[in-house]
């Protein structure tokens, strides 16, 4: 369930945590870019085997945007490694 925090601007905050296991997860950060908008921001980072996306949206839409924009792109880029 996505952890809500208040912010200083009162609004509260949707952060979501996902953690991928990866072999090459350091070969991911290139594929994925950190995303920062009105409404969302994210940091990817590589720690101990797993690729880390930390999103912050303003509402839920916003953050399954962003979410889902990551996961279409892992998953292209595990469809390309399939075939390679």
């Amino acid at each position: 369930m996505p952890e809500r925090s208040p912010q200083t601007n009162g609004l509260l905050m949707i952060r979501i945590t996902l953690e991928v296991p990866s072999k090459d997860a350091k070969s991911l950060l290139v594929a994925l870019e950190e995303q920062e908008a009105k409404r969302f921001s994210s940091k990817i980072e590589e720690k101990e085997g797993f690729l880390v996306i930390s999103v912050e949206a303003e509402d839920a839409t916003a953050a399954r945007a962003l979410l889902n924009t990551y996961l279409r792109i892992l998953q292209a880029v595990e469809d390309v490694n399939k075939v390679v």
